[in-house]
């Protein structure tokens, strides 16, 4: 009877160890998809943060210009106004 009963527990060891193998290959198969699927996202993010770093940088260099020439702008008609200015005062102390 013993030998019976080693040979029932050995084929269930058996057994267990290939659903054991068996649930390993597949939890292997998704977390080698899982980590593949990681891999796309990180380089769609790093993508994506270049474009809007692109565009960000893009938008502030079109910001200072327009900032400059707003600035010289402003320069301009302070002088003009400056002028203005002293030629009233120039015309009222006649």
């Amino acid at each position: 009877m013993t030998l019976l009963t080693e040979s029932t527990d050995k084929r269930e060891e058996r057994q267990c160890l290939s659903l054991q193998n068996q649930g390993l290959r597949e939890l292997s198969t998704v977390l080698d998809q899982n980590f593949d699927e990681i891999i796309d996202t990180i380089i769609q993010v790093k993508v994506a943060y270049g474009i809007d770093k692109n565009a960000s940088e893009q938008f502030w260099k079109k910001y200072d210009l327009y900032a400059n020439a707003l600035e010289e702008k402003a320069d301009e008609v302070q002088a003009y106004l400056d002028a203005k200015s002293n030629k009233l005062l120039d015309i009222g102390s006649m």
